[in-house]
């Protein structure tokens, strides 16, 4: 596991705002937006299996399953 699985509401946020958004197909765009979750302490692929993809529902439901925290 490279990432945190405890977040502050705050960075929870941003998170979801994050996932929620949709790269428009431009690949620095999309990396842009790996690079800003990343250094949030969030990497998405600590949670999921890669030709699936993961959004904001996904994250809710790991915080609901209890595998990450919101402090």
């Amino acid at each position: 596991m490279k990432g945190s699985r405890s977040f502050t509401k705050q960075a929870a946020d941003e998170i979801v705002l994050l996932l929620g958004r949709t790269p428009g197909g431009k690949p620095p765009s999309a990396k842009a937006l790996g690079q800003k979750l990343r250094d949030g302490g969030f990497y998405n692929s600590d949670f999921n299996r890669p030709a699936v993809g993961f959004g904001p529902d996904d994250f809710h439901d790991l915080v609901r399953q209890g595998v990450v925290q919101i402090k």
